[in-house]
């Protein structure tokens, strides 16, 4: 594991605020078997996959300039999941001050819904709207300046100066919806073909309910991978 945080870190000072699931995966992998990621601390968990399942891996050999984009597109996403976090905690009764100082992930809002992703989820449809935040409304709500919030914070301050509207529902939705679906592709695995529908249909359903989520809320895909 410590390799793996290496690797996520070194990737960081290309100007990519990298979450660290990539290098996990690609140090951490073993033969035969999926993996469940967990970060804080890193640390994961076989999942057995059916018999008679192939994976493709595919590439669109669409190039993607991650760190020259990165403050329009990758980075941006890391900012609004941040405010999107903050701004729940305020609406799910936590003092702004507290709120920014101590949720700055989704993650960390599952504390404050019993530790419950579809309470989270719900949450979020309940209290982010769907059209997009301006720096103004933001700063409203947290009471400070997002310069203030992230300080130090060089990536994110880079997405400052060049985005004006952040769309904070649309993240939340998509963090939140994977995180249930992969949820539900290890327990499709563990029940196996004790479900009525077939297991690699059901797996195959996830799979396509995440790509559909990547493009539609997320909006990190491409028509070449779409097409794929």
């Amino acid at each position: 594991t410590a390799l793996a945080d290496l690797a996520c870190k070194c990737e960081r000072y290309i100007g990519t605020a990298g979450g660290g699931m990539d290098q996990a995966i690609s140090v951490l992998a073993s033969n035969g078997v999926a993996k469940l990621v967990d970060f804080n601390p890193l640390r994961t968990q076989d999942v057995s996959l059916p018999q008679d399942a192939t994976f493709v891996i595919a590439n669109s050999l669409t190039v993607s300039c991650k760190a020259d984009t990165a403050p329009y597109r990758y980075n941006l996403r890391v900012v609004e999941c941040q405010l999107a976090s903050s701004l729940l905690a305020v609406a799910l009764g936590m003092d702004p001050t507290a709120a920014r100082q101590r949720v700055t992930t989704l993650r960390h809002v599952e504390a404050l819904t019993e530790t419950s992703t579809s309470k989270a989820l719900a949450a979020a449809a309940k209290y982010l709207h769907e059209h997009a935040y301006t720096a103004d409304e933001l700063e409203a709500i947290l009471e400070c300046s997002l310069e203030s919030l992230f300080v130090g914070k060089s990536s994110a301050l880079a997405v400052l100066a060049v985005n004006s509207q952040y769309c904070l529902y649309q993240r939340a939705e998509h963090v939140y919806t994977e995180a249930l679906r992969v949820q539900d592709f290890r327990q499709v695995c563990i029940d196996g073909e004790q479900r009525e529908q077939s297991v690699l249909s059901q797996l195959g359903e996830l799979m396509s309910a995440s790509h559909a989520s990547c493009r539609d809320s997320y909006n990190c895909s491409s028509p070449e991978l779409d097409r794929l």
